[in-house]
């Protein structure tokens, strides 16, 4: 009985440490994002203030992408649902159970904390990725812009 205690405190330790890692990289994908609007209100204001002397639409055209890609920043911004440890004041009840069962609970919950965290970084890095090549189109049309239609 002791030694399967063990092993499931073990178990607790790793999916713990797991949950952690799934922190860090929610954090590094921040930090991508934030990067990548930093960069597109940069070129952004850029454009505006460089004045090509270009039609309406061709403005619209250059600006496009970076518009696109700066709304998915922002939508990255708004908060997720990410799930940590435990809050005993919403579970009192887990301090009256005995080592094995909160062991088994504390398990099942760092469990679904996991599922839910990478499944939420999933999609953030999808949608992080897909700013970052609608602000690398932008630049294309930006050049091409400069090459093309400024005389």
């Amino acid at each position: 009985m002791q030694e399967q205690e063990e092993n499931l405190q073990t178990l607790l330790d790793l999916q713990q440490n797991e949950l952690n890692a799934l922190d860090a990289v929610a954090d590094s994908i921040d930090s991508r994002n934030l990067a990548i609007l930093g960069a597109n209100l940069t070129l952004l204001v850029y454009i505006a203030q460089t004045g090509f002397g270009l039609a309406v639409w061709q403005y619209a055209v250059i600006f496009a992408p970076f518009l696109a890609s700066a709304a998915f920043n922002l939508w990255l911004i708004r908060p997720s649902q990410y799930y940590g440890n435990t809050d005993l004041s919403v579970h009192p009840e887990y301090l009256s159970l005995s080592r094995r069962d909160l062991l088994l609970q504390l398990i099942s919950n760092t469990q679904f904390a996991l599922d839910n965290n990478a499944r939420l970084n999933r999609t953030r890095i999808r949608l992080c990725m897909a700013a970052l090549l609608l602000a690398v189109i932008g630049v294309i049309f930006l050049f091409v812009t400069i090459k093309v239609w400024v005389k």
